[in-house]
């Protein structure tokens, strides 16, 4: 899924990725050389939670904004492929001190992807619910 293309996304296309930040476990900020930025957050539906629980830098910084992906990609893809298993995102989770996920129901975990012309950092995406709900992103300037 490439989210909000025309109005958040497209403009930043180019520029060159300065950090990746999560500044809590719902927000990541991505800064750019030239100063602009992006904060993207992430919401459980309802009856669910969702979190951001790493950053996976890759070789992504310093290269130019080639897209941001997420959602639901092929298996063969470099976000399906990098995703934490169950065990490997829960134990992440615990060690970043995210409450929420200690016996969790139903999990769906998945990466935002950002990929530059020298690499792709994931941004990694964890939600627990019933199985019928899951979260969704939304990407912000900061006030």
């Amino acid at each position: 899924m490439r989210h909000h293309l025309e109005t958040t996304i497209k403009p930043l296309l180019g520029k060159t990725l300065a950090s990746l930040t999560r500044r809590s476990e719902n927000e990541v900020d991505i800064r750019f050389t030239d100063g602009t930025f992006r904060i993207v957050d992430v919401e459980g539906d309802c009856c669910s939670y969702s979190a951001f629980y790493a950053i996976d830098p890759g070789d992504a910084i310093g290269g130019e904004l080639l897209e941001i992906v997420e959602g639901a990609f092929p298996e063969d893809s470099l976000s399906a492929t990098t995703a934490d298993d169950r065990e490997t995102a829960l134990a992440r989770v615990r060690e970043e001190g995210i409450a929420g996920f200690e016996e969790p129901e139903y999990l769906s975990i998945w990466n935002i992807a950002i990929r530059t012309t020298t690499g792709t950092a994931l941004i990694r995406h964890i939600n627990t619910s019933n199985g019928y709900y899951d979260g969704h992103t939304s990407y912000r300037d900061l006030i």
